[in-house]
């Protein structure tokens, strides 16, 4: 990942660890029939450590001087 003149690591974390929203409608009773919507409806939320995906371990076997990317510990 490459970054702009100014951007720090809080930057790409503040990008990368945002919530997932979707739509969450519900039908309004009586007539005429309407809905009503909250797109603000939060489905999950993320807490990357990295930018960088982990390496797979079967990776890390095959060449032993290849390092895992940093932030992931608990991969093995």
């Amino acid at each position: 990942m490459t970054f702009a003149a100014g951007q720090t690591d809080a930057t790409w974390q503040s990008m990368l660890n945002t919530g997932v929203h979707g739509a969450y409608i519900t039908q309004v009773a009586g007539p005429p029939v309407t809905y009503t919507y909250n797109l603000n409806y939060l489905i999950e939320t993320h807490n990357f450590q990295s930018p960088w995906n982990p390496i797979p371990y079967s990776e890390i076997l095959r060449m032993n001087k290849l390092v895992q990317n940093d932030g992931w510990t608990s991969w093995q």
